[in-house]
């Protein structure tokens, strides 16, 4: 699937929007994405680190489908934090909630 979206038609979502995109996100999802600092996060705690390492390139490989790129962290050498948000408008878009929604799908999480 390739959800790349016309960069000039992103608008930031308000708060009412974000929060009712959050809410949808965290709907049937094993874990929870919060919002802070104009942006929504998640981690993900793996069995080990082969585990999280998979995880990192899965998240990667649907970055590149939507071409947005989160933030990937690796720490503790098997938890995976993902952060995303739209750098151009300085907040979070609703290329950011489709993004998180198939991170979120990915069958080892």
């Amino acid at each position: 699937m390739n959800n790349k979206t016309n960069d000039t038609k992103l608008v930031p979502l308000n708060q009412a929007q974000i929060e009712a995109q959050l809410t949808q996100l965290n709907k049937n999802n094993h874990c929870e994405w919060q919002h802070g600092d104009g942006c929504i996060y998640t981690q993900y705690i793996c069995d080990n680190f082969t585990t999280a390492v998979g995880v990192m390139i899965q998240i990667a490989f649907l970055a590149e489908q939507h071409n947005h790129h989160p933030d990937i962290l690796l720490h503790d050498y098997r938890k995976v934090v993902i952060t995303v948000r739209t750098h151009k408008v300085n907040g979070l878009t609703k290329k950011d909630f489709a993004l998180a929604t198939e991170i979120a799908a990915l069958p080892t999480l």
